[in-house]
């Protein structure tokens, strides 16, 4: 046993109930940290030591000696092992407490830390799932011992049952909103969402080298997984690209936000929503565009980071946007949000069916379909990581030229197929704003 680890049976008087009677603590004393374990003893005046706190009935002493003996041994048994346990699990492990563990309160719990960290796309999702299980069990505490395979059957049917929903909305008011249930894509992500759940409760709450398993269940193992359906191909072609840009929706209005973010994913080698809502004008040096992709930056050795050229058609956009995103929409959540509606507005006024996925996928498809580009210098444009190469890029230096090379390709092969070129009639008005000036002024490239 360490030499900072030690426990010893007291009594505090101030703890003193109207029976005068005094509850006996086992003081756990462990890296410097004391804890408290209630013991079953109870003793009066006449049964203890007020100046040393301790037990003097010789019956009661007998049987606290028997329980320090205990742990004493069993704190002896783990050797080096007993510095890995935090002062709490340690006093839990003595204790044999088997813990219920309020699953959703660990679930907002692990979210909100995803939230603080940046990564509000990816606690989204998980959000949403949360706030499902927590309608299917009515507001309810829910246990991690309720996550049964059997639950998550019912879960199934609950997910893809028509219901109304209340939420509260980025205002704090409470909302009400009519779903039609899911279909097996959604089932499948939810399903996904969950698992993620309680894995990170099961690695948060065991540990299995000191052998504290307070979740010993795995409710997914046994469960029918929902095959993901094949996603539909996300794309547009030149014509359904011009009539986007050309399109003349209301100034300021829903309709011309979603236009003017499909417009810069576009130019941008897809750039995601989430990206173009956390840009500054730090981010804007000598032409390009540089930041880091929040879908993966947490994932990559080098940060997710890309630099991309700024073509002519983008900058009266980003002079426009970048000032005011980030004071219009708090979180990427409301501005997803709000960007689903402006899309279904713009796909109601244009008459076609359009997504921010498929600004990205169009501009891949046009890269490889029609500029014949090849498919690793597609996927360095939209920057993935190519895990073929993932060992040998560690060696080589990046070369923005070939991300360059496909975006050109790309804007050479709409501009041949439309000679309007609208960004060229909007750079007049970008280039005298003080933005243009302070930051890309001398760095334009045509």
């Amino acid at each position: 046993m360490s030499s900072v680890t030690k426990v010893e049976a007291l009594v505090y008087k101030h703890q003193m109930n109207n029976k005068k009677a005094i509850n006996v603590k086992i003081k756990l004393y462990h890296k410097s940290v004391p804890k408290y374990i209630a013991t079953e003893h109870w003793v009066v005046a006449s049964q203890y030591d007020r100046e040393t706190a301790r037990v003097t009935d010789p019956f009661i002493k007998l049987l606290l000696d028997d329980i320090l003996l205990q742990y004493r041994k069993r704190m002896s048994a783990k050797g080096k092992e007993l510095q890995d346990f935090t002062p709490e699990r340690l006093k839990l492990w003595l204790m044999d407490v088997k813990e219920d563990i309020d699953f959703l309160q660990f679930c907002w719990s692990y979210i909100d830390e995803l939230s603080n960290n940046g990564q509000d796309k990816h606690s989204a999702g998980l959000k949403t799932v949360t706030n499902h299980v927590a309608d299917y069990f009515q507001g309810s505490r829910v246990s991690s011992n309720d996550i049964t395979t059997e639950f998550l059957e019912s879960f199934k049917v609950h997910l893809r049952t028509p219901r109304t929903l209340l939420r509260l909305n980025q205002l704090g008011v409470l909302k009400s909103t009519k779903t039609k249930g899911c279909g097996d894509a959604g089932v499948h992500d939810y399903l996904r969402d969950l698992q993620i759940l309680f894995k990170e409760a099961c690695k948060k709450h065991n540990s299995p080298r000191l052998k504290i398993i307070k979740i010993a269940h795995d409710p997914f193992k046994k469960l029918e997984v929902v095959p993901a359906p094949v996603t539909a191909k996300r794309n547009v072609d030149a014509a359904m690209f011009i009539a986007i840009r050309d399109s003349e929706p209301l100034k300021d209005s829903r309709a011309e936000l979603a236009r003017d973010i499909f417009l810069i994913s576009f130019y941008l080698c897809g750039i995601n929503s989430i990206d173009i809502l956390k840009l500054r004008e730090g981010n804007i040096s000598k032409g390009r565009l540089n930041y880091n992709r929040s879908k993966t930056e947490d994932r990559r050795e080098d940060d997710a980071f890309i630099s991309v050229k700024i073509p002519y058609q983008v900058y009266p956009l980003l002079i426009k946007y970048i000032p005011v995103l980030c004071l219009r929409y708090g979180t990427t959540g409301t501005f997803n949000a709000a960007l689903s509606k402006d899309w279904k507005v713009l796909s109601k006024m244009l008459n076609i069916e359009i997504t921010p996925a498929f600004a990205r996928g169009g501009f891949a498809t046009i890269a490889r379909n029609k500029c014949k580009m090849p498919k690793e210098d597609i996927s360095e444009a939209l920057n993935h990581l190519v895990k073929a190469h993932k060992t040998i890029d560690i060696y080589l230096e990046k070369d923005w030229s070939m991300v360059d090379d496909v975006q050109r390709a790309v804007i050479d092969y709409i501009d041949s197929c439309d000679h309007r070129n609208r960004g060229l009639e909007l750079l007049p008005k970008a280039i005298s704003t003080p933005f243009f000036q302070s930051i890309v002024c001398n760095s334009l490239t045509i």
